[in-house]
């Protein structure tokens, strides 16, 4: 728990922050402020500009209007600023309506609006309020799929301007640790989860993570340069391949194309600068850069526990250049990277269980991480109803591992460990869209890579006093996929999506077939029917592939080359329904059978789908993929989308997560917590004319975490934690609860924008368990815990 010294120095930083609020408050005058609003509107399937939409604002009694030209493009000169509502109507099409939009003074507000055409020409069709809530971005995915913003990363309370810690608060959805971003997805491992940027598949952008996993300690992606993006949660459509969890389908915005903005930030997650501004004006061309150093340093000297026993240091960047061009169409060119490095001492051993140890005592750690991506993308329209969009990425990934083994009182030290893992990868994909009449659109893509890899793992045998060859290769291996899918609308209410996705990895020749399908039907006016179902495959990480074992002759040997994609048939159907403008009521229930898991061809309990519960990878030889196990479970979403100054959401989900390994016993897998909650609340309060208070609030409630027991006699004697194979996972932890809360005042002056945010996770310092774990140091058993009290500060300027 925390001390009372500690206690009271936190509390004296809020009572400063607060101060600092009511100060600047008092001495805002009250001269009106106001921005500009401009952007594009297109015709949602077939990016077509449309010209003569009209556009109109909204604050209270004040409002006003134009109409887009001919380009789509529109703009709107002095808007007041704070909370206003936009609309946007064409006849033929429904009308989208955005509400309490946030302007600032510190940036314009560009939006790129896609509508969508009727079917039907007659009575008015409304997308209803807050469409960015109630459809995903993409017109294909109609189950198990939501927009988000990048306002809700901002503003909900323990999100700390991560996108996978604010979809924590989505139904089906929960943490895997407080240390990390990692998402359990209705039961499934991490490893399911997979991240796109502009369309195409990309690795795991967080610092300090782990080979084969998606998800770290913090996050590399900038949501000052993201736009709005979609989460996918199952049943995905036929575009999306080799995943079983879910789906982070992000979008970089382009920067401001007339004149410069800048933006400053200070906080827990790092000292960081960006700039954004027009390349040239005339063309439309724009460049975003943004750039990040760790502070985590400052904020270890002030006593703050940040769940680890080390200092880590990382820094990241995030650019995109969009080029548009009169003969060969609009050019883009993005890119993201980050490098970490921590080192765990065994001088600085935790023993209370609050703070990460990746080793036990008797042992110095180095662990050093990168990741990086740089595209090119080409989007050509060969006619008004077919556009193409190409896609070129260069990525890589690895990390590199290093473990000492200590004796003589410290004194000394053993080269005991060293891993290294690098992946390159060569992608490229090529999509064509047609919009054939209001009724038929189709897609169709073709995706491949080729990737180079760099798998080194050796240990030191202290008996044998030598040095054994774990993983030894280098290579490459291709992977290609192939998708069509098709929609058709007969009329309003009704849009069925068909589609067919192809799956093929060349290194050892499997190739995959996955029908998918998905319907929406409009009840009434505000209710929605919508269902889903397909097959997926994954491919398995790239280091189980290669693990190697010396057979009794001396030679090594590569046991699981031949290793299959694993495999889940999902089904998912749901009911939409908006009961009032700013109300949604969401029910969902699905179901997943997995098969093709590797699991060992020995009898044990051990299935790579429990595989992203730890901090580290568990890689087995000989294995096989029979393998089985589901998913099941209902999701309730209840919403208030953020409207007469207030917001909330409340999430809940009821869920079993089993599996069988080559024992033939059923168990709980390590994700099945059996239920999860949220409550979030928010509520903005303006002071003055140039001041707005933010005050968010959020509840979680978690079943608590499957574990295996662990035999203490057997682990004193072996000096490390034996666990009982033939309980796997049949023990619970104690159900968790977590509140956390964030304050935030927003001061706007004449083209300045300025931001103070407090955010507070575990305000009440409530004690959760992370894990069950053998003390190597005192030789017992005891338990590792969740993150305690742990306040986040952080100022943005923008100008």
């Amino acid at each position: 728990m925390m001390k009372l010294n500690d206690r009271l120095t936190y509390l004296a930083v809020i009572f400063i922050f607060c101060f600092n609020v009511l100060l600047h408050s008092l001495s805002a005058n009250a001269q009106s402020l106001t921005q500009s609003v401009r952007g594009v509107v297109v015709d949602q399937v077939s990016k077509q500009a449309l010209s003569d939409v009209t556009v109109m604002w909204q604050q209270g009694a004040l409002n006003g209007g134009t109409k887009t030209n001919e380009q789509g493009r529109y703009e709107l000169n002095q808007v007041p600023v704070g909370r206003i509502q936009l609309q946007y109507s064409l006849l033929g099409y429904g009308t989208v309506i955005l509400n309490e939009v946030m302007l600032n003074t510190g940036k314009e507000l560009i939006l790129q609006i896609e509508m969508e055409e009727r079917v039907v020409s007659g009575k008015t069709v409304v997308i209803r309020n807050k469409r960015d809530k109630n459809r995903p971005m993409n017109e294909m995915a109609f189950v198990s799929a939501r927009m988000f913003s990048v306002d809700e990363t901002n503003r909900y309370a323990g999100s700390l301007n991560d996108p996978a810690r604010m979809a924590q608060n989505f139904a089906g959805v929960q943490a895997n640790g407080d240390t990390r971003n990692d998402i359990i997805i209705r039961g499934n491992s991490p490893l399911g989860v997979q991240w796109r940027i502009e369309g195409i598949e990309i690795p795991n952008p967080n610092h300090f993570s782990g080979i084969g996993t998606s998800g770290g300690a913090i996050s590399i992606l900038n949501n000052n340069n993201l736009s709005n993006s979609d989460f996918l949660t199952g049943a995905f459509p036929a575009q999306y391949g080799n995943a079983m969890a879910g789906i982070f389908d992000l979008r970089l915005r382009n920067g401001n194309d007339k004149k410069r903005e800048y933006t400053v930030m200070f906080g827990m997650n790092g000292l960081e600068a960006g700039v954004e501004g027009p390349i040239q004006q005339k063309q439309g061309s724009s460049f975003i850069v943004n750039y990040r150093y760790s502070t985590l340093g400052v904020f270890d000297a002030l006593g703050i526990n940040f769940g680890a026993a080390s200092v880590p240091r990382y820094q990241d960047g995030v650019f995109k250049m969009h080029l548009p061009s009169r003969k060969m169409g609009v050019w883009d060119v993005f890119g993201l990277g980050g490098y970490n490095t921590s080192s765990f001492y065994s001088k600085d051993y935790d023993t209370t269980g609050r703070k990460l140890n990746p080793l036990p005592k008797g042992f110095n750690t180095s662990f050093d991480n990168f990741m990086g991506v740089v595209g090119l993308t080409n989007t050509y329209r060969f006619s008004n109803k077919i556009y193409g969009r190409g896609i070129l990425t260069y990525s890589l990934n690895g990390n590199f591992t290093k473990v000492d083994s200590l004796f003589d009182q410290e004194l000394q030290s053993i080269d005991w460990l060293n891993r290294v893992y690098r992946e390159d990868k060569l992608s490229a994909q090529y999509v064509l869209y047609a919009k054939w009449n209001t009724k038929h659109n189709t897609q169709f893509g073709i995706y491949y890579n080729r990737s180079w890899f760099v798998l080194k793992d050796s240990i030191y045998l202290t008996a044998l006093q030598t040095y054994r060859r774990i993983l030894d290769e280098k290579g490459a291996a291709d992977l290609m996929r192939i998708f069509i899918q098709h929609q058709y609308r007969p009329y309003d209410k009704l849009s069925v999506v068909a589609g067919i996705h192809g799956l093929s990895f060349i290194y050892n020749r499997q190739t995959v077939l996955e029908p998918r399908l998905g319907i929406r039907y409009q009840l009434r006016s505000n209710v929605w029917f919508n269902a889903g179902a397909g097959i997926h495959h994954q491919q398995q990480p790239m280091i189980t592939y290669f693990h190697r074992i010396r057979l009794s002759n001396g030679t090594d040997t590569v046991t699981n080359k031949n290793l299959r994609f694993s495999k889940s048939a999902q089904v998912v159907a749901g009911v939409d329904w908006l009961p009032f403008k700013d109300i949604r009521l969401k029910f969902e229930a699905y179901y997943q059978s997995i098969s093709g898991v590797p699991i060992e061809r020995i009898s044990s309990s051990y299935s790579l789908l429990n595989e992203g519960a730890f901090y580290y990878f568990i890689n087995k030889p000989f294995l096989q993929n029979t393998g089985k196990g589901y998913n099941q479970g209902v999701e309730l979403t209840f919403e208030k989308f953020f409207s007469k100054q207030y917001y909330f959401l409340v999430t809940a989900s009821w869920y079993e997560s089993k599996y069988q390994g080559s024992d033939g016993v059923l168990r709980h897998t390590a994700f099945d917590g059996t239920y999860a909650a949220n409550i979030l609340f928010g509520y903005d309060y303006r002071l003055g004319r140039k001041g707005l208070l933010s005050l968010n609030a959020k509840a979680t409630f978690l079943g608590g975490r499957r574990y295996t027991p662990i035999d203490e006699n057997l682990s004193q004697l072996a000096q490390d934690a034996v666990f009982v194979d033939s309980l796997a996972f049949s023990q619970q932890h104690p159900a968790a609860f977590r509140p956390d809360i964030r304050i935030a005042y927003r001061l706007n002056w004449k083209k300045i924008s300025q931001e103070w945010a407090l955010n507070i996770n575990n305000f009440i310092d409530r004690d959760n368990i992370q894990a069950l774990e053998y003390d190597r140091t005192n030789n017992k058993v005891g338990y590792s815990y969740q993150l305690g009290f742990f306040p986040v500060l952080q100022y943005r300027l923008e100008f």
